[in-house]
């Protein structure tokens, strides 16, 4: 076969293949949209297309096959905001294909931290995000530990179930962490001291934190300048607002 003939059969076969992949995507979408599952494709600063979905109160998640759905698209932003999952969603979100995931956000929904953790194992990224808000935490945080995942991001907000020695030891297994946002919690000053063993933070923000004041933040935030000033600066936020 003469190298144009090859060239144009080849060309030929990539078209045919993303046609194929367009079709597939299309299915998927027509799926979430029929249960109010937010899809979306994006292109981030590379030009690199990935799709984002969101789960939220008025999704239907019965008898959803999330393996089905996942295998077709490439997922690299999942979020559950109030939502309700059922067994079917449980038996199936593990055999879905993260290997893209960068960011899993959960928001007021009952859903299992060692899932996620379980979840964001499967990514084949290097740098990988967990934003937990209003959800039950208590010891399950240490699971990530254990699992080993490279978390680089972590936001906590109004956790329930939620201790300053849980955290401490959350965080004792974070060392690569670079952001880490902290707000609306009942932890003590003490606690927060453990945050000086994150050798690599490069963005901090405090804010809201029961039983400690503004002042004891940002001397947190002085003491660990301090510590790491030969790691460059860190930018750092303090909300300067009191819990309740």
């Amino acid at each position: 076969m003469k190298k144009k003939d090859l060239f144009l059969s080849l060309t030929l076969i990539s078209l045919f293949s993303l046609s194929l992949l367009a079709d597939k995507r299309e299915d998927v979408e027509k799926i979430l949209i029929s249960r109010n599952i937010r899809y979306s494709l994006l292109t981030n600063a590379d030009k690199i297309f990935f799709e984002r979905i969101k789960f939220t109160k008025q999704s239907n998640t019965s008898d959803i096959d999330m393996k089905s759905i996942c295998e077709q698209i490439t997922i690299e932003k999942f979020y559950l905001q109030e939502t309700k999952l059922g067994d079917a969603f449980y038996d199936s979100i593990l055999d879905c294909n993260w290997s893209n995931l960068k960011d899993l956000g959960i928001w007021n929904t009952d859903f299992k931290i060692d899932i996620a953790c379980s979840i964001l194992e499967l990514s084949d990224e290097k740098k990988k995000s967990l934003q937990l808000v209003n959800v039950k935490i208590s010891d399950q945080l240490e699971y990530c530990n254990r699992k080993k995942i490279n978390l680089s991001s972590l936001l906590i907000d109004n956790p329930v179930d939620f201790n300053g020695k849980q955290f401490c030891e959350s965080l004792n297994g974070f060392k690569i962490l670079t952001n880490l946002t902290i707000i609306n919690t009942s932890l003590e000053k003490g606690d927060l001291f453990c945050i000086l063993n994150l050798p690599n933070l490069e963005y901090l923000s405090l804010g809201r934190v029961n039983k400690v004041s503004a002042t004891d933040l940002l001397n947190l935030i002085s003491e660990y300048r301090l510590k790491y000033r030969h790691k460059g600066r860190l930018k750092a936020e303090v909300d300067m607002r009191t819990v309740d």
